[in-house]
């Protein structure tokens, strides 16, 4: 009994660093501070890297797959690549690995 006792007396209480005790609450309380323009800022270039990081994957993705296909068809009968289209294609995905 003298621990459940003991449990209720040492009961949290409501502070205003009790809520940034989690990663969101700790986010939450950067947003909405004296310093949200910053917080907003930096969560928009977050935002947009990411988002250029993921056309970038399209990108290596299509740019792979049409190197792949120009090598493929090289000796094809009916459709025929020629060395200079093998090599746009391995020229675009040499550029995209660069950037």
């Amino acid at each position: 009994m003298l621990w459940s006792s003991r449990k209720l007396d040492e009961q949290p209480q409501s502070t205003s660093v009790s809520s940034m005790r989690s990663f969101w609450g700790l986010m939450f309380a950067y947003w909405l501070s004296e310093r949200w323009q910053e917080a907003w800022g930096l969560a928009a270039i977050i935002v947009v890297l990411t988002a250029l990081s993921a056309m970038a994957s399209i990108w290596f993705a299509e740019a792979s797959g049409e190197l792949v296909s120009a090598i493929a068809f090289l000796h094809h009968p009916e459709n025929p690549t020629t060395l200079t289209t093998i090599l746009e294609s391995a020229a675009s995905l040499a550029t995209i690995v660069v950037r």
